[in-house]
């Protein structure tokens, strides 16, 4: 299995729910639409991910704006691979916790980013692609829904 490539088993899907520090509005999966994300901010609690809180973290409406996070780093030799890892996970609308009960990360995707797609299933047959580009400090997600199976 190659290194470079980065395996998601996915078991259980959870809302995903915006970090705004306003209202904690539920976005469902199915309106995540070529949105843009801009996140480079993550920090690990007891083995969980999560975004660390931005006042700029604003969650904008969703469908003619983009959706944006603008948010420190915790530890710059991990940013890529948090980043990369976890805004993916949370478009999906997934959290990952557990490796037993959420999901697997340990395969990290290579340091050296610059465009990257990565392409996932859920349980109901929904197709996603993410294309993810390294813009300087900032990483940007482009998340495609795609149809049922």
């Amino acid at each position: 299995m190659l290194k470079s490539k980065l395996i998601f088993v996915i078991l259980c899907v959870i809302p995903f729910q915006a970090w705004s520090g306003y209202d904690a509005e539920t976005i469902k999966a199915d309106v995540i639409k070529q949105e843009l994300f801009q996140v480079n901010a993550w920090q690990q609690t007891n083995n969980v991910w999560q975004a660390v809180p931005s006042l700029r973290g604003t969650v904008l409406s969703v469908g003619e704006q983009k959706t944006e996070y603008v948010l420190p780093f915790i530890n710059p030799q991990q940013k890529k691979t948090a980043a990369m890892q976890c805004t993916a996970l949370a478009m999906l609308g997934l959290t990952p916790k557990d490796d037993a009960e959420r999901l697997v990360i340990k395969n990290a995707i290579t340091a050296s980013i610059q465009r990257h797609v990565l392409k996932y299933t859920d349980l109901n047959g929904v197709r996603f692609t993410i294309t993810a580009r390294q813009v300087g400090p900032v990483v940007q997600l482009f998340c495609d829904l795609r149809s049922k199976t």
